[in-house]
């Protein structure tokens, strides 16, 4: 699984937990190399984007539900808020 570069550190210092693809990446329990550190997936969960909107543009690092949406509108440009994305759940292991 790959992140931007701006989502790094905000990955490795806890301020961004979750991340929302449009497919499956990982399962729960799965551990990934992120640069530098490793990630344990904790958590898959399938749901419309504009639920994962709502309920996680925090734990994805934004201050607004706007934020959140314009940076996925940047990554998937064609995706609606009725399309179903994947929010994997994680945290930083050592």
């Amino acid at each position: 699984m790959e992140f931007r570069d701006d989502f790094i550190n905000p990955i490795y210092e806890g301020k961004k937990v979750c991340t929302t693809r449009m497919g499956k990446q990982a399962d729960c329990n799965d551990v990934l190399n992120v640069s530098f550190f490793k990630i344990l997936i904790t958590g898959v969960v399938k749901l419309k984007l504009a639920d994962a909107i709502e309920i996680y543009y925090i734990s994805e690092g934004f201050d607004t539900m706007q934020e959140f949406y314009n940076c996925i509108i940047s990554l998937y440009p064609k995706v609606t808020l009725d399309d179903y994305v994947y929010v994997h759940k994680f945290q930083v292991i050592t």
